[in-house]
């Protein structure tokens, strides 16, 4: 029902039941003044606008420990009074947790990935290196042995097929001539040089020996640019299926989170705030068995205990 402050003419709302048994001594919020409401004040057709709440004290004869609450007009029993922001929410902020939680570990999943990776990648460019080197001072020998410039250039082609040698030198025994050579231009073709390759490279280096003597030694020059761009590769094929599984995480969450937490928050809520408007017979349906469960049946409890009071309050009129 609604009352009307005697001096703003400002409406509130408050129950009926409480009117009928006790007279209420309240305070308007809007101009401050005090008046007694009882019976009395009930309007015929009053109406919502303009309604600001109010602290109200009440007393009377009817033994109660603490007087009911008023209520303002503008109050319905579907509303909660209260309006979260979602990333105010539990579940929100349970789910940017979760987030940040899975992000970490998949940083550190992709990190350590990526080392171990780099570090395999430049193994085995280093046993490449041994491995061509070797093949080189076995292959070069005769042809070192006999200076035989074409036979030289024709091994040093065949070599430099696979992309990742980029320079490939044969020196004398002292090591200061170059009897052939060959290396990468800007467009990644072979050509003949004797200027030693400068830069970013795994070099390797093998005797030529003939008779136990030595002869000379080749030098190779393999580049790492291919095992960048592999590993490049490697990382982004992480980074993204970590995305994929962050983004599955993070709905699955969000949907759990719902269910479990957020749905039967709201329903106790909406079910306490129509229990704040009077209504004692609201169907209060969360039933689990987890902290909000207990709070499920408190709050059943406290329904019953105050249908209680009610009861014998009218019974007392």
């Amino acid at each position: 029902m609604k009352v009307i402050c005697e001096h703003c003419s400002e409406n509130y709302r408050i129950d009926e039941d409480v009117i009928n048994q006790i007279k209420i001594r309240a305070k308007c919020r809007s101009c401050g003044n005090h008046f007694s409401v009882d019976s009395s004040h009930l309007l015929a057709s009053p109406t919502t606008a303009g309604v600001d709440d109010f602290a109200a004290t009440m007393s009377g004869d009817q033994g109660f420990d603490e007087a009911p609450m008023a209520v303002p007009a503008s109050s319905s029993p579907t509303d909660s009074g209260v309006s979260i922001k979602w990333t105010n929410s539990i579940q929100a902020r349970m789910s940017a947790i979760l987030v940040l939680v899975t992000i970490i570990i998949f940083a550190g999943f992709v990190y350590y990935n990526y080392v171990s990776t780099k570090k395999e990648m430049q193994n085995d460019l280093t046993t490449f290196a041994d491995v061509a080197s070797t093949r080189l001072s076995k292959g070069l020998v005769e042809s070192v042995w006999a200076l035989d410039e074409k036979q030289m250039e024709d091994t040093l082609d065949s070599e430099m097929l696979d992309q990742r040698i980029s320079a490939i030198y044969i020196k004398d025994r002292d090591g200061q001539s170059i009897l052939s050579g060959k290396k990468r231009d800007r467009n990644e073709k072979p050509i003949s040089s004797k200027t030693t390759a400068t830069g970013d490279f795994i070099e390797k280096q093998s005797q030529l020996t003939k008779d136990d003597q030595k002869i000379g030694h080749v030098e190779v020059y393999l580049t790492p640019k291919y095992m960048q761009r592999a590993l490049k590769k490697s990382i982004i094929n992480m980074v993204v299926t970590a995305a994929v599984l962050i983004f599955a995480i993070l709905l699955a969450a969000i949907i759990s989170l719902k269910k479990m937490i957020a749905e039967p928050i709201q329903k106790l809520t909406a079910a306490a705030d129509q229990m704040s408007m009077g209504d004692l017979g609201v169907l209060i349906d969360v039933q689990t068995k987890s902290e909000i469960g207990s709070l499920a049946e408190a709050l059943r409890r406290t329904q019953s205990s105050l249908s209680l009071a009610l009861e014998r309050l009218r019974r007392r009129g």
